[in-house]
């Protein structure tokens, strides 16, 4: 489960399941002492306890990896299930019931379905009974902490919305990705996430609540349904609208292009001054790169525009930044550099042996890689 894998692959694990759940657990040591004589007393029995700490009531911004939808966002979302991206590999498997069903569950809820409460104690968000029952599986201080619950409308909208039992193991996954690629590992230290799907898709337009939340000790409720509806503890909760075309169309749609004028309402091309490496200024013209202008395909830029070179600047700093852009260019320059070498190796028998730079260009001329070689992350537009 160490194997690297190549940029751009997925590896997909049913589950990643530790050999213990989060708790507290007693550790008791003794020792056996014998003797010919029998004279030696064992020494006492030694308990300590230790515990496996894990998320329980809520999560850290530390332990979501990335959301779908994105959270605040507009779009059609009907055709991918919402999810979230845990960086914790073991964290749906860290408290379990007992055939291994994991304990957490991903709903999709309208406004008029279920509501998030505000957090409150956890003995008042949860009521006495299912307080005790928690508090019996792990110890909790005091009234617990601050929580907030998810409540559905009435019974049957609320086991409309709770997957089946057999679901939820169906619901939750392992993926793992290249350190190295950062459009997949998005940061991640090691590459591994714990994927927890929701089992609906969000077809109506509205807005929707995506909730992450806790079936400790709720376990009943997935195999028959509740007289009233029932608070479950929310982990992480965020909230998105389905409404029509793409999240990049409303967003194109929504821009305020006014906000990108310059102070006093002034169109770009503006005057600028402009001071080169070696120390000297001078005027130049900049158009920002979403200010849109008349273009002249008779006429060349101009020479003192630099918004095409700032442009250029930005693209070679993002492309920088990029580490598995940065592979691809090196992987290409390395391609080229071998095949130049075994040219000069083949040439250099000849009775013209490279005696310089120019001999030596002249020479791979005719053996420079066929552009189509070209990784497409490095070839230029055409």
């Amino acid at each position: 489960m160490t194997e690297t894998l190549p940029i751009g692959s997925i590896r997909l694990y049913d589950s990643v399941v530790p050999d213990i759940t989060a708790g507290v657990y007693r550790v008791r040591s003794s020792l056996a002492v014998a003797s010919a004589d029998d004279t030696l007393a064992a020494p006492p029995v030694h308990d300590a306890f230790i515990e496996v700490a894990g998320p329980r009531f809520a999560l850290s911004p530390s332990d979501v990896a990335a959301v779908h939808p994105a959270p605040g966002s507009i779009g059609a979302y009907g055709q991918r299930l919402p999810h979230i991206a845990l960086t914790r590999r073991t964290l749906p498997w860290e408290r379990r019931f007992s055939d291994g069903t994991p304990w957490l569950v991903l709903l999709v809820v309208r406004p008029d379905e279920a509501t998030v409460l505000a957090p409150r104690p956890l003995r008042e968000a949860v009521g006495e009974q299912h307080f005790a029952t928690l508090a019996a599986a792990g110890d909790i201080d005091g009234d617990g902490p601050d929580v907030a619950v998810l409540l559905a409308t009435d019974p049957i909208t609320q086991a409309g919305l709770l997957p089946v039992k057999a679901d939820v193991g169906l619901l939750s996954h392992v993926r793992q990705v290249n350190v190295a690629d950062t459009e997949l590992a998005m940061g991640d230290d090691d590459g591994w996430f714990a994927v927890v799907v929701a089992n609906r898709l969000p077809t109506e337009p509205g807005p929707y609540t995506a909730c992450l939340i806790s079936m400790e000790g709720r376990e009943a409720l997935l195999s028959a349904s509740a007289a009233t509806p029932t608070p479950f503890v929310v982990l992480h909760s965020w909230e998105f609208e389905v409404g029509a075309g793409g999240l990049f169309e409303v967003i194109a749609r929504g821009l305020d292009v006014d906000a990108l004028a310059l102070p006093g309402g002034a169109d770009p091309p503006v005057p600028i001054r402009r001071v080169d490496h070696d120390g000297h200024s001078h005027a130049a013209t900049y158009r920002g790169p979403l200010r849109a202008g008349p273009v002249d395909p008779a006429r060349p830029p101009r020479t003192d525009d630099v918004g095409r070179a700032a442009a250029a600047e930005l693209g070679r700093l993002l492309g920088g930044a990029d580490g598995r852009f940065m592979q691809e260019v090196v992987g290409w320059h390395r391609d080229i550099d071998r095949a130049e070498i075994a040219v000069v190796n083949r040439v250099g028998v000849d009775a013209q042996p490279p005696t310089g730079p120019a001999r030596v260009h002249e020479l791979l001329r005719p053996h420079r890689a066929d552009p189509a070689r070209i990784p497409d992350a490095v070839r230029e537009p055409r």
